[in-house]
């Protein structure tokens, strides 16, 4: 999968963060969950980069539907690689 940049300049794997927002739903970590999804924005397409402003905003105020959210988005990218932006695709 493709990388995203972090502020730091060092890489993440995608993979990596969508694991990190699975394990931030798993343990309630709203914050995490909330800082993951703007960090995936720069990798996927203008409409999911929506869907995951709506996720970050949530967790702060509903984490029960941003999980849920979450996991929907989660298993459609996996599902769907043309979900991400063209520089980081699979």
């Amino acid at each position: 999968m493709g990388k995203v940049p972090e502020s730091s300049g060092s890489f993440f794997n995608v993979g990596v963060l969508l694991g990190g927002g699975d394990w931030a739903c798993a343990h309630g970590n709203a914050g995490t969950l909330a800082e993951i999804a703007r960090q995936l924005c720069p990798c996927v397409t203008l409409a999911l980069q929506q869907e995951l402003e709506e996720i970050s905003r949530l967790a702060m105020t509903d984490l029960l539907a941003a999980t849920t959210r979450w996991a929907e988005l989660h298993d459609y990218l996996r599902a769907h690689p043309n979900g991400f932006s063209s520089a980081h695709s699979a």
